[in-house]
């Protein structure tokens, strides 16, 4: 009798080891998506042909990160455009731009933070380029994390 409430007692403290660790691994969750590859702006224009959509249904913050560098000489502005929508089907235009300074011919990394509230979608919609240059986006990336869950 003492060794099957022994045999028991165990499983419990098993079962309850991996009921908290797999809620503090979802607390952990991060991950980081490409929105697009390379993408190549010509001098002074403004590319829309990008349309690629972030779901945040589950966030209301996001991280975006891009590498970019230009032809030549050039610290105009790359003007990121985004549009966004709370069914991902009807959009509002230029919900909001983020411009990254160019840094010439040397890659430009640059990072920022975004609150997006309730926002279930943003689509990018546009990168413009104000410089005289070719810019040659290498990559444009955002990171997601959850809100952060308090366990009592």
């Amino acid at each position: 009798m003492k060794s099957w409430i022994t045999r028991r007692m165990i499983g419990l403290m098993a079962a309850g080891l991996c009921m908290l660790s797999s809620s503090v691994a979802q607390a952990q969750q991060y991950s980081s998506v490409t929105i697009t590859g390379t993408v190549n702006v010509a001098a002074n224009v403004t590319n829309t042909s990008v349309s690629n959509v972030i779901t945040l249904t589950d966030y209301d913050e996001i991280c975006l990160q891009s590498r970019a560098y230009l032809d030549g000489a050039g610290t105009s502005g790359i003007i990121y455009t985004f549009d966004a929508s709370s069914d991902g089907t009807s959009y509002d235009p230029a919900y909001f731009t983020w411009t990254v300074l160019a840094t010439g011919a040397s890659t430009n990394v640059v990072v920022t933070n975004v609150t997006v509230g309730a926002v279930g979608y943003l689509k990018l919609a546009g990168i413009g380029n104000g410089n005289g240059e070719t810019n040659h986006l290498i990559s444009l990336k955002y990171n997601e994390k959850p809100r952060r869950r308090e366990f009592r």
